[in-house]
């Protein structure tokens, strides 16, 4: 198929693509067609999503929130003659649970140099990269439920999942002049390694609520990972170049259809990140 034989000369990166949603985007990737290389910091992790692609991914062990690993990756990685296409920022870590007041600086600062700090060295690089080619190309941020509402004891996450939201809408705007999209995805509940921190964390950490909803969701199947993994595959399409500068829920909306409302899109806030006002007779 025409459309095949165009996905298997480009090359796709993923962030995070060790284990959990990350290393199941990287595997559906590459059953689409596309070329795909992973990072991760954990060397054995990525022998396995190696191992599960039967060697199809291309991996390297590296820190995201180093500039300097990271950049490097992403030239080695784009350097061939195959055209560099996507990036999907999938690495990330929940960083400190529990009162902020009781919480130790530098642990809760990991979460932003992993989570924000990682994902904006990987999209400058590889940004870079695709306007030096001239050439268009789709980036992907994973954002979680931290971004859309606040979750006690969990502000770690939450700071840095809403910045690398308002990050993706910034940097649609600047990007939408050469063809490259920008959007952000919610994954939804899926079981990860993340979610066992929060049971681990017990609940005086965690919060007697969060702590219960993660217990209940590791003992079901969780939504499935596959459900990101697809609109991944959607976002890195032809088709879905309207769509940019969006926060989009792979469970909840009805993403598949989004390039077909061009005009509703440019026109509005929708799966945006915004403060809502109310009228005027509701706070009198």
């Amino acid at each position: 198929m025409k459309g095949e034989s165009a996905k298997s000369k480009k090359r796709v990166l993923v962030t995070g693509a060790g284990r959990g949603i990350g290393r199941a985007i990287a595997l559906a990737l590459v059953q689409e067609g596309y070329l795909v290389s992973g990072c991760a910091r954990t060397r054995s992790e990525l022998e396995e999503t190696a191992a599960l692609s039967q060697n199809q991914i291309r991996t390297a062990q590296i820190d995201v929130s180093q500039p300097g690993q990271v950049e490097q990756w992403i030239a080695k990685e784009t350097s061939s003659a195959n055209d560099p296409w996507g990036l999907v920022t999938a690495a990330g870590i929940h960083g400190a649970i529990g009162p902020f007041l009781d919480t130790q600086w530098e642990e809760w600062k990991s979460a932003t140099e992993v989570n924000l700090y990682g994902t904006a060295i990987a999209v400058q690089s590889f940004a870079r990269e695709l306007v030096r080619r001239k050439t268009p190309g789709r980036i992907v941020l994973l954002s979680g439920g931290g971004a859309t509402r606040a979750i006690e004891n969990m502000t770690a996450y939450c700071a840095s999942k809403s910045a690398v939201v308002r990050f993706g809408e910034t940097m649609a705007e600047e990007l939408r002049p050469f063809g490259i999209s920008v959007n952000s995805i919610a994954p939804g509940a899926v079981n990860t390694a993340l979610t066992q921190t929060i049971v681990q964390a017990g609940p005086e950490k965690s919060g007697k609520a969060l702590y219960e909803s993660a217990l209940k969701q590791t003992r079901g199947p969780g939504v499935p990972v596959d459900k990101a993994a697809s609109l991944v595959s959607y976002l890195m399409s032809e088709v879905s170049a309207p769509v940019s500068g969006r926060l989009i829920a792979a469970v909840w909306d009805d993403w598949a259809h989004l390039h077909e409302n061009k005009t509703i899109l440019e026109s509005s806030d929708y799966y945006k990140l915004r403060r809502h006002i109310p009228p005027d007779e509701a706070v009198k």
